[in-house]
């Protein structure tokens, strides 16, 4: 079968090219035939934290410095990841998130630092990458800063 791929477009974008296709089918090489526009409709608010709490969540940005399969995990991947002063292995569901995983070998993300040791498919995790999209099911991608800071830096 044909694998296909699901993209987040803005509602203009979909609206755009629904309309281009129908009109002019060649129209559709902008986006791959095998690509299906999707809007994304977003869930409530959570409910209001005081910052007291928000301060206790240690959110900083690391450097990727490998990515390494987890025996007979069809999700998890094991992660090196620069802090600055020290390295440490963050396990993520990133195996099936992205056709090459190792793309985000050599990036900055950020990840939530302070979270107790977790083991995973029996690797030990010493945090928590943080992206956006896994919670409203969409594809996800990491956070990032726009431009290159000290690895260590705290977000916040």
């Amino acid at each position: 079968g044909v694998e296909v791929s699901r993209r987040y477009a803005p509602p203009s974008d979909v609206a755009t090219c629904h309309a281009a296709c129908i009109r002019n089918p060649s129209a559709r090489t902008s986006t791959p035939l095998n690509t299906v526009l999707y809007v994304m409709t977003p869930e409530q608010i959570k409910p209001t934290i005081s910052m007291d709490i928000l301060d206790k969540v240690d959110i900083r940005v690391g450097t990727i410095l490998s990515i390494d399969e987890i025996p007979n995990s069809k999700k998890l991947m094991q992660l090196k990841v620069n802090f600055g002063d020290h390295q440490r292995v963050i396990v993520a569901g990133i195996k099936q998130e992205r056709e090459d995983p190792q793309e985000i070998v050599g990036m900055q993300a950020l990840f939530v630092v302070n979270l107790e040791p977790a083991t995973m498919a029996g690797v030990t995790s010493e945090g928590m990458l943080f992206d956006i999209g896994y919670a409203d099911k969409i594809v996800p991608v990491l956070a990032v800063p726009e431009d290159s800071v000290p690895d260590g830096t705290r977000a916040g």
